[in-house]
């Protein structure tokens, strides 16, 4: 989920509201995904490289997706999507951790379709850690 801060300042908005449309936009994802049965969704919502970005930055995109989980978790229950987290998401603000871990408690036994979120993930220790 990568640009949504440079297609915020191409249309002269704050950078906070392209990550707002590029989560409204994950959510018309995961839902379309599933009403065509796909069954492995994932998306690359953190890299590790992004503890780059300005403090203000990173804390707004935590507390986006805390506000997500909170209010999509009975949605992923009602439509039988389990929630996996990859990459060191134990390294994350312990709020973060703490919605994460109950969504994924929440959705454990659903079976339908699998939203694989990547948080403070990088591919390359993926590979050098195999």
């Amino acid at each position: 989920m990568d640009g949504n801060g440079r297609w915020a300042k191409k249309k002269g908005l704050p950078r906070s509201a392209g990550h707002q449309a590029g989560a409204d936009t994950a959510q018309a994802i995961v839902t379309s995904c599933r009403k065509l049965n796909i069954q492995v969704l994932t998306l690359y919502a953190f890299s590790r490289e992004n503890w780059t970005r300005p403090q203000e930055e990173v804390q707004f995109l935590f507390d986006l997706l805390i506000r997500f989980l909170r209010r999509e978790q009975k949605k992923l229950v009602d439509n039988s999507i389990r929630l996996n987290v990859i990459g060191n998401w134990q390294e994350l603000s312990l709020p973060l951790r703490t919605a994460l871990r109950q969504t994924m408690d929440k959705t454990a036994h659903c079976d339908q379709m699998i939203l694989n979120l990547a948080l403070n993930y990088s591919g390359r220790e993926e590979i050098v850690h195999a």
